[in-house]
């Protein structure tokens, strides 16, 4: 599973598909998505590695509060190579991601077909990007996730958006 659809999977009863038709609602919802995502993700993967914030902050030559300061942002003003140099010393790989917002619509509304369609569906941590991965210990192999349906449809989407 993507992060981008395990964070749709979390949003899929807020009818948000319809509210992202508006550039300004969508402007402040990507930006707030933004805000929390990346913090979210800082901790989780610290703690994955299983280090502390001074740990981090000295492998990537910055101070512990700095690290504090990263994990609870939510101005959203992040260097680019800061983020590079933590995910270095955590041994990951960065990722920036820019979609077109008619392909952020279709996931949600895919997902929220899939969500009316069987109200037991499994809620995704929004807040634990990293999923059961956290609840192996740093250094132990976790099982990879399985695509889902979703990025079928995803895939639907970018071919038209590439066409």
């Amino acid at each position: 599973m993507t992060k981008q659809s395990e964070y749709t999977e979390s949003h899929t009863n807020l009818g948000i598909a319809d509210e992202l038709q508006d550039k300004a609602f969508r402007d402040q919802f990507f930006r707030t998505e933004r805000e929390l995502d990346i913090p979210a993700q800082l901790k989780s993967l610290r703690k994955l590695r299983g280090r502390n914030q001074e740990e981090l902050a000295l492998m990537t030559g910055t101070k512990q509060s700095g690290i504090s300061r990263l994990e609870r942002s939510s101005h959203g003003n992040w260097n680019l190579e800061t983020l590079v140099k933590i995910a270095e010393a955590l041994d990951a790989r960065l990722s920036v991601v820019i979609e077109p917002y008619e392909m952020v619509i279709a996931r949600f509304k895919a997902e929220e077909q899939r969500s009316d369609q069987s109200a037991a569906a499994p809620e995704a941590d929004w807040l634990n990007p990293f999923g059961k991965l956290l609840e192996g210990k740093a250094g132990e192999s976790a099982a990879t996730p399985q695509p889902k349906a979703e990025e079928h449809e995803n895939e639907k989407v970018r071919g038209a958006w590439n066409s």
